[in-house]
């Protein structure tokens, strides 16, 4: 028998554009018959963002097909679009998840008892996962300025190491490390900061529900909130980042109806954390070829978990992230 709130977390799943439900990309499997053109856009005009050689395998995102072209993603590089009859269908993708069954129960309760690893099998890849995306920065690191055009390029760098839409080892993962941004260079896990607003909408700040991370809890409060940062007053989702704030110590002042009331003011932010690659998802930034199930964002790389949540109080939303003065540890709504 479903609970009330296995109910919820089903009917937000298949509301997934208002709730938010995520859930790892369906990948089907591809060989190339010849040298192909990965494209930017289904369309035999789109640039060409990748060429791979004949017998490349590629991983067919969602069984996803538009016209002539089908969307892959490769073992490294960029997801696009390739012309079908370039390609070998070895594998469908697995149907699309039973919205109406029940999620599995919390491997450990209360939240206090969830290990790092969370529902993972310890030394598996995923506990690996889970304890990056539970990692504190050194408490005497300094915050390294990055904005959005670093976190394109970061995307960039993890393509060509390590690529994304699939479990990464620990290996894998040690090889995200002195990656090149403006300012520098940073690893996963460096303490990082970036300025921007919460995307415009339809989606809300939100609390993440049942993940592995967090021992399959469903309450809110033993949850990460998911937030979408973006460069411009006026951003989408798909111009953006996630950032999540995990419930392990969060402040207790960070409520989901203040994050909710920073976005509806349209107030600058400026966000503290740890940088972390989330490869078990893909890039999901083109509004008019939306990758089911996937985040909203330009790139991979997040805030999380955030350490640091300020908002600039200013009407023309001109706060300095060098001046600390200009901000306020804790939104003026109550």
């Amino acid at each position: 028998m479903r609970t009330p709130e296995m109910l919820v977390f089903c009917a937000c799943f298949a509301a997934s554009s208002v709730c938010g439900q995520e859930f790892e990309p369906r990948m089907g499997m591809l060989v190339a018959n010849a040298a192909v053109s990965v494209r930017a856009r289904p369309d035999a005009n789109a640039p060409v963002i990748a060429e791979l050689p004949a017998k490349s395998s590629l991983q067919w995102v969602n069984g996803q097909r538009t016209g002539s072209f089908l969307r892959v993603l490769p073992a490294k590089g960029p997801m696009g679009w390739v012309v079908s009859d370039q390609i070998q269908i070895v594998k469908q993708p697995p149907a699309a998840p039973d919205l109406t069954e029940s999620t599995s129960p919390p491997c450990f309760t209360p939240l206090s008892a969830c290990p790092v690893v969370g529902c993972a099998a310890t030394g598996s890849d995923h506990a690996v996962f889970n304890k990056a995306k539970r990692r504190m920065p050194a408490a005497d690191a300094e915050a390294v300025t990055i904005d959005f055009s670093d976190l394109q390029k970061l995307q960039q760098q993890a393509d060509s190491l390590v690529g994304s839409g699939h479990e990464l080892t620990a290996s894998d993962r040690r090889q995200l490390k002195n990656l090149t941004v403006s300012t520098g260079n940073v690893d996963e896990g460096s303490l990082v900061r970036v300025t921007g607003f919460l995307a415009t909408g339809p989606l809300k700040p939100h609390p993440n529900t049942g993940e592995s991370v967090n021992c399959r809890l469903k309450k809110p409060a033993d949850n990460d909130f998911h937030i979408s940062l973006v460069p411009e007053v006026d951003g989408t989702e798909f111009d953006g980042v996630v950032v999540e704030m995990i419930p392990q110590k969060r402040n207790p002042k960070w409520t989901i109806a203040k994050l909710v009331g920073v976005q509806q003011n349209r107030q600058r932010v400026l966000v503290t954390g740890a940088l972390f690659y989330d490869n078990e998802h893909t890039v999901n930034d083109d509004p008019n070829n939306e990758v089911s199930g996937q985040p909203r964002r330009l790139s991979l790389w997040e805030v999380h978990p955030i350490t640091e949540f300020l908002v600039c109080e200013k009407a023309d939303a001109s706060c300095d992230p060098d001046t600390p003065e200009d901000w306020t540890a804790v939104p003026v709504l109550q």
